[in-house]
């Protein structure tokens, strides 16, 4: 009986002390092994979301600089209609138009009225009172780059943009829609957003106005959508990030500042599904 207490002390305790702290150990290992690919795997997404924040930002300078040559091509236009003596004719206009590549010109009198246009159409008519170019008329300024809208009678969609002449008459000018999308399409935020989406399935994307209204999303019905960061405790930051679940699954969730020349232009929200991840983490 000795024996076998001397036994039990010497080998059986110490080697099960000894099995218990391979274990321990072991254990330790495995969490901290999970632990640092967890980690990397959650630096990767960081760095793929700034990615993307950089690539919106981009994408919407170009959008601005559209813009920018838009009402260049409409200040061409009418520095050219100002140059002509009156009477000012349709097909002057025309011409201009085709010089310029817009697809149509109209010229208003100082009561909207309009006198010319370079197809003819649409002369005597009257902008309704709700229209943007009595916002412009309105607001003292010399150009105003309009969104895309369908022309009233025809439907067809142009981008248009307005500008003040020198005795104060206005030029409307018009690029077609179909036009700009063959140009500038592949450029646009919301195509951006889906080509992004495609290549990353586990991923859902939304940019952010300044005012918090989702203007593009991978999931388009969340388009018109407004996000208030202290509502839904997701402020706006480029060095934290979110856990938080997704249809159900765990998501890391980030919500990033979108910059033009050293200014706010929104944000850029981006929840990464984790579902794969933890599964290879506990596999």
């Amino acid at each position: 009986m000795e024996d076998q207490r001397i036994w039990l002390k010497s080998v059986i305790i110490p080697s099960a002390l000894i099995l218990l702290l391979f274990v321990a150990v072991g254990w330790w290992a495995i969490i901290s092994l999970r632990s640092f690919y967890y980690e990397q795997r959650v630096e990767e997404a960081l760095l793929t979301a700034k990615s993307y924040a950089t690539t919106m930002s981009m994408v919407i300078e170009a959008d601005k600089h559209f813009d920018e040559e838009l009402a260049a091509t409409l200040q061409v236009g009418a520095a050219v209609v100002d140059r002509y003596p009156w009477p000012i004719t349709n097909e002057l206009l025309q011409g201009i138009a085709k010089d310029v590549m817009l697809d149509i010109i109209y010229l208003y009198d100082e009561n909207l009225v309009v006198t010319h246009s370079s197809n003819g159409s649409f002369i005597g008519w009257e902008p309704p009172p709700d229209h943007p170019l009595r916002t412009f008329q309105q607001s003292g300024e010399q150009v105003f780059i309009d969104e895309i809208r369908a022309e009233v009678d025809t439907g067809i969609l142009y981008k248009y943009a307005y500008r003040r002449t020198a005795d104060g008459k206005i030029i409307q000018g018009g690029l077609k829609a179909e036009k700009i999308e063959g140009r500038f399409g592949h450029l646009k935020p919301q195509h951006i957003i889906e080509v992004l989406a495609q290549h990353t399935p586990m991923t859902r994307l939304a940019l952010l106005d300044k005012d918090g209204q989702v203007i593009a999303a991978s999931n388009i019905s969340n388009i018109g959508f407004i996000v208030d960061p202290a509502v839904y405790d997701f402020p706006i930051s480029d060095q934290h990030y979110r856990l938080l679940r997704m249809d159900n699954d765990p998501s890391l969730g980030l919500h990033l500042p979108l910059e033009l020349d050293d200014k706010s232009i929104g944000s850029l929200i981006v929840i990464s599904s984790l579902k794969r991840l933890n599964m290879l983490i506990h596999t």
